[in-house]
């Protein structure tokens, strides 16, 4: 077992096995990104009506394809391992890893409000409340981190079964996928929170 996963890594760590793996998924990946700016361009009435609602998008963006190219690393790595089964399961490692990357992703979707609040009062004319602030990035934190754990792992899980190294999958899928659905999310959230206010 232990000769197949050496031998799984040296067919993977060739430069050719990487460049094959890694260029088709970084040009779907790029033209897939744009999808996000779309959706930033069709949340124009939320970011007049919410000022510095813009004050959170790169934070919320850089930390969905951080927390989420984590988990896929360590997702990738029980794979690898063998303590983790490529297929949702009943397992406790993988639940392990999950819950943690939802607590981190709502941990950081509060610390991101509280700083885009204190940039606000800083530096804006006009400061939407911090209750309002924390409700978006929380919800969108929450809305976006559930979908990219399902699509994170789906990729690392076919492409482990395919014979592929999820480690040169997870980090683009994690990244645009964060970027689509993060803007999705807060858009969604932004708009729930316009009829609070």
């Amino acid at each position: 077992m232990a000769s197949d996963g050496a031998d799984r890594y040296t067919k993977h760590s060739t430069i050719r096995g990487i460049l094959k793996q890694v260029i088709p998924i970084l040009i779907i990946t790029l033209a897939s990104s744009m999808l996000a700016g779309f959706v930033l361009v069709g949340m124009r009435n939320a970011l007049e009506i919410l000022p510095g609602l813009l004050v959170m998008i790169p934070g919320l963006l850089a930390t969905r394809g951080n927390i989420y190219g984590v988990f896929g690393s360590r997702l990738a790595t029980g794979l690898h391992l063998g303590i983790i089964e490529p297929r949702f399961s009943k397992n406790k490692n993988l639940f392990n890893i999950m819950l943690a990357t939802i607590i981190n992703s709502a941990v950081i979707s509060i610390v991101i409000a509280f700083f885009a609040y204190i940039a606000l009062l800083l530096f804006a004319k006009s400061v939407i409340p911090l209750w309002a602030l924390t409700l978006i990035s929380f919800t969108s934190g929450m809305i976006s981190g559930i979908i990219l754990l399902i699509i994170v792992s789906l990729f690392d899980f076919l492409g482990f079964r395919k014979g592929l190294d999820p480690d040169n999958i997870h980090g683009p899928v994690a990244t645009v996928s964060g970027d689509i659905f993060g803007i999705l999310a807060l858009f969604i959230s932004a708009e729930l929170v316009m009829v609070l206010i």
